[in-house]
């Protein structure tokens, strides 16, 4: 299997399998990417884990993944405070557990933890394991004694040479610690990676958003209406890329995209696409100053996939090409940024 890399917009410095002294909040490499790589494949029972002594507080680390076969991985990493020797350690509570579905072939998988937060400089041990898929890890035949971050390799509790392909990103300088090796505090709670999201993620009631990943003000928290959960049409379609208007003269606001015309027009239990009258449940909407539009509606008019979680006191909102195969699990992390 040809092993591919993600591109990335830094370009980490690298000193053998070693960490270079970098500024905060960078993202590092702690192994040698020149080397021969091999995968190592994760098995039904087999645990596969790396100690690391990380000398400044961080808020993220993962690890690059095959998959063999559909190109499709699942697996659970567990985070541990280092603790005397390994079978010490992973006798302890994990400060945080991820566990990674349908993952596509050599992703970065591993655990982050919130914007402005992080965990503590010390020495910790992470692990893989409880594969669905053939999966793995990525491992390098170097040995990196010298390391500043100092590197031990096991593969259910013994250890094995070489550094599995493992990278770690350093926090903002003035981010609060919640957790790790200082104070030992856990369950951390777990965010989603950025990079897992490709679509507009909302919550009932929220003034802010996600566009793939990234975290979003919004002027119009979503809402629910008659049983229907209406969207700022605004937001959603310029979020997609559409160019929005609004006509004044006639109370229409008018979205242009590549592929439809839209026309909105306030308080009509229709919209407009493409010349087509489509009925809708509930009216478009003006809220604060802001059109909104019934979920259903505006996912279907800008040809988006939309899903919908439920979580007992408001509603996860998912629109986009990933929305239908977006994971309950990823959803129940998502939520919790929300609260």
């Amino acid at each position: 299997m040809k092993k591919l890399f993600i591109v990335l917009t830094i370009v980490a410095i690298l000193f053998s399998c070693g960490l270079a002294t970098m500024a905060a909040g960078e993202l590092v490499y702690l192994y040698d990417t020149a080397a021969t790589h091999t995968a190592n494949e994760l098995k039904t029972g087999t645990v596969i884990a790396q100690k690391l002594s990380i000398d400044k507080p961080f808020s993220a680390f993962d690890m690059n993944c095959p998959s063999y076969g559909d190109s499709v991985g699942a697996l659970t990493i567990r985070l541990y405070v280092w603790a005397d020797s390994y079978e010490s350690t992973i006798a302890t509570k994990p400060i945080a557990t991820r566990e990674w579905v349908d993952f596509k072939d050599n992703s970065w998988v591993g655990i982050s933890i919130g914007s402005g937060q992080a965990f503590s400089a010390g020495q910790y041990l992470w692990t893989i394991s409880d594969p669905v898929q053939r999966v793995g890890v990525w491992r390098t035949v170097y040995d990196n004694l010298d390391s500043a971050i100092i590197q031990t390799c096991y593969v259910n509790g013994s250890e094995v040479p070489g550094c599995f392909d493992c990278r770690v990103r350093y926090a903002d300088a003035n981010a609060t610690i919640i957790g790790g090796a200082a104070s030992a505090e856990g369950p951390v709670e777990v965010l989603p990676d950025a990079e897992d999201s490709e679509n507009i993620i909302m919550y009932v009631g929220s003034n802010k958003a996600f566009i793939k990943g990234v975290e979003t003000p919004l002027d119009v928290a979503p809402v629910v209406k008659n049983g229907r959960t209406l969207l700022p049409a605004r937001f959603v379609a310029e979020s997609l890329g559409a160019v929005v208007r609004f006509d004044e003269a006639n109370n229409k606001v008018i979205i242009e995209t590549d592929l439809a015309g839209i026309i909105i027009k306030i308080g009509a239990k229709e919209i407009s696409v493409c010349g087509e009258n489509i009925p809708i449940d509930v009216p478009a909407q003006i809220i604060n100053g802001r059109t909104l539009l019934p979920l259903r509606a505006i996912a279907e008019a800008l040809n988006q996939k939309v899903n919908y979680f439920d979580d007992g006191r408001n509603g996860l909102i998912i629109l986009g090409p990933g929305a239908e195969s977006f994971a309950p699990n990823m959803a129940k992390a998502f939520m919790k940024l929300f609260r």
